[in-house]
């Protein structure tokens, strides 16, 4: 049965080594850049709608009718013109 290249012991102290020092460039990497992950509001003011709506039909197949569509529609176009994109 063959060895696999990762457990020979020529490369075991080359894996040691890089390993580690990449797993701490990646950490330092993200907390470097960890503000810019999230978005930020420009005003300071962050809005959070949330709506509930539906129409489905009776037999349940979980898919809206074309009441409940419509009605999403109506919802996501005045929902723009009052809170913006």
């Amino acid at each position: 049965m063959t060895k696999a290249v990762w457990n020979t012991p020529r490369l075991k102290p080359y894996l040691l080594g890089v390993i580690p020092a990449l797993l701490v460039a990646g950490a330092i990497t993200l907390a470097v850049h960890a503000d810019k992950v999230f978005a930020q509001p420009i005003d300071g003011v962050q809005t959070l709608v949330f709506m509930r709506h539906a129409e489905k039909p009776a037999d349940g197949l979980g898919q809206l009718n074309c009441q409940g569509l419509n009605r999403a529609i109506a919802l996501w176009q005045q929902g723009r013109q009052i809170y913006g994109t």
